[in-house]
């Protein structure tokens, strides 16, 4: 999602064997991640999907919610040594999954 020239937030999705995974999400505001997230939905209105999501997101868990996602299960991520991340994590909404790391 853009304007003008400016990025304001993306979303890329894949195949899976139950469902489609949606993930990573990335957006400058929670806003531009629903806006994202509902457009990708009204395109699929027959496809089940997955959407993992950083622990920390409260809120976003129940924006989700009222999309008519529910909580399947958490994941517990753990690190040895130090642990730095590029970017902004305010600004992720949905993580591609734990097996991309």
């Amino acid at each position: 999602m853009s304007v003008g020239s400016d990025v304001q937030g993306y979303l890329f999705g894949r195949h899976g064997h139950n469902r489609e995974h949606l993930g990573p999400l990335v957006a400058d505001r929670p806003h531009t991640a629903a806006a994202l997230l509902e457009s990708c939905l009204a395109e699929q209105p027959d496809r089940r999907f997955y959407v993992d999501v950083p622990d920390d997101r409260h809120e976003w868990r129940d924006v989700l919610s009222t999309m008519g996602f529910a909580i399947e299960r958490p994941f517990l991520r753990m690190h040895r040594g130090p642990l730095t991340a590029p970017g902004q994590p305010s600004s992720i909404y949905a993580i591609a999954g734990p097996e991309f790391g």
